[in-house]
């Protein structure tokens, strides 16, 4: 029977993937939020502002890059850094500004923590540095 390896997948990849799968739950939300439909945790907040109809196409389209950023991290892919880091850094600037209330603060922390992963050491030698 031949021995088998079996590589650990690094914390920071592991990391970086679970945040990408929350940046795709709380994108489908908010896609499913601003096309009308009655989500009870988000109308919790409030009716969205009436708003065109490329916002719920940005959520969609942010929903499937943060897909491709946590398959990246869990397979630790060679552009799974690049890729994570503009997608987490565009959600972060994009749940900032224009400046919002409360409501910003979830999807805030969460990009700024996997974009502070990725900046890390340990971030960058689980997923930039492929050896």
């Amino acid at each position: 029977m031949p021995a088998t390896t079996t590589a650990r997948r690094p914390t920071a990849a592991t990391v970086v993937g679970v945040l990408a799968v929350l940046g795709v739950v709380g994108s489908v939300v908010m896609t499913l939020a601003h096309l009308d439909l009655d989500i009870p945790v988000v109308a919790a907040l409030g009716p969205p502002a009436a708003v065109p109809v490329v916002v719920p196409a940005g959520f969609a389209l942010g929903a499937v890059l943060f897909a491709l950023v946590a398959y990246g991290a869990f397979t630790r892919a060679s552009w799974a850094w690049p890729l994570a880091l503009v997608v987490n850094a565009l959600a972060l600037v994009s749940s900032v500004f224009p400046v919002r209330g409360a409501e910003a603060l979830v999807p805030a922390a969460v990009t700024l923590a996997a974009v502070v992963v990725l900046l890390s050491r340990p971030g960058r030698d689980a997923l930039l540095y492929q050896r």
